[in-house]
């Protein structure tokens, strides 16, 4: 499959300190001139990530303040994904001696004071968490704005909070040197030692344009179950499928059941049906349904059409 975007998590993984590795900087830009769309994930309130990265424009894309801010530096244009912090919120902070950074939809503190920010939060009766680390990563909207699919990204991460970046993106990769239970959820460990490890294996991709395929793939295509009750199901990638059998065996039922769920789990799918066999994947959400007793489309029409919105 083709690699179109790579989202990376900036703390710990492409940083010495807190400043962006020069290797991984050439990698990024490698990256981008082959026309892979490279975005940051961070927890950080983004003007703390332009003080420690300085200006953004070596990325397309940056997710930050938990995944509530998407920012774009090309156009300098900012969506916030969440409410923005209570003015009540802060002015109490402020009151107690709490000292704090604030973003637009998050509120950085050190974690000591954590019983005191929770108390606040109760006192004020507001819908606010409390965490430790960057938490989930606003992924899906950055790629959606960008017209990118999830099924096309590779994700790398170093630690616990960047479970759900990685679990996100079509192949999630793991830093040597991150938590056991982030590599044994990753898909992939990289090899290697400190970002330079990291700067290498985004260069290769670079250069192949190609997502890897992970031995043990998360995403499965279930068919049924065997005599013993266990799931019976196929790898969503790495594979080719011949359905073969005699006349009312099943196969356009097992084909349909294949192709409706690589559809849920946001696949690409394109079914040439001319007996009409398929005209029920109609139902599910971005499908496009052309021919059928209407002309054939054109291939113009086949490669530019729109699906859909979902009903």
């Amino acid at each position: 499959m083709k690699l179109f975007s790579l989202a990376l998590d900036y703390d710990g993984t492409i940083t010495r300190g807190d400043r962006l590795d020069p290797d991984i900087r050439d990698a990024i830009a490698l990256a981008r001139t082959r026309g892979i769309t490279v975005l940051l994930a961070t927890g950080r309130i983004l003007d703390e990530l332009r003080r420690v990265a300085g200006e953004l424009h070596f990325a397309d894309g940056v997710i930050a303040e938990n995944g509530a801010v998407v920012h774009f530096p090309e156009s300098d244009h900012t969506t916030l994904l969440a409410p923005a912090v209570p003015q009540s919120f802060l002015d109490e902070l402020a009151r107690r001696g709490i000292n704090y950074r604030a973003g637009q939809s998050l509120v950085d503190a050190d974690a000591a004071d954590a019983p005191v920010i929770l108390e606040v939060i109760h006192s004020l009766e507001l819908p606010l968490v409390l965490i430790f680390n960057k938490g989930r990563v606003g992924l899906h909207a950055a790629l959606e704005t960008l017209r990118l699919s999830a099924r096309n990204t590779l994700a790398i991460g170093d630690a616990e909070n960047d479970h759900e970046l990685l679990r996100l993106a079509e192949v999630g990769a793991a830093v040597p040197w991150s938590g056991a239970a982030l590599r044994a959820a990753a898909d992939l460990t990289l090899s290697g030692d400190g970002t330079a490890a990291v700067a290498a294996y985004v260069r290769d991709l670079a250069e192949s344009g190609t997502l890897p395929v992970a031995a043990q793939g998360r995403r499965k295509l279930l068919l049924g179950y065997d005599e013993d009750g266990r799931e019976f199901w196929l790898a969503a990638r790495g594979r080719n499928v011949l359905v073969a059998g005699d006349t009312k065996s099943g196969k356009s039922w097992v084909a349909g059941l294949l192709c409706e769920q690589l559809i849920l789990h946001g696949y690409c799918v394109c079914v040439i049906d001319p007996e009409g066999d398929y005209r029920s994947l109609e139902a599910l959400p971005g499908v496009t349904v052309l021919g059928g007793e209407d002309p054939p489309p054109s291939p113009r029409d086949a490669r530019t059409r729109r699906p859909a919105p979902p009903r």
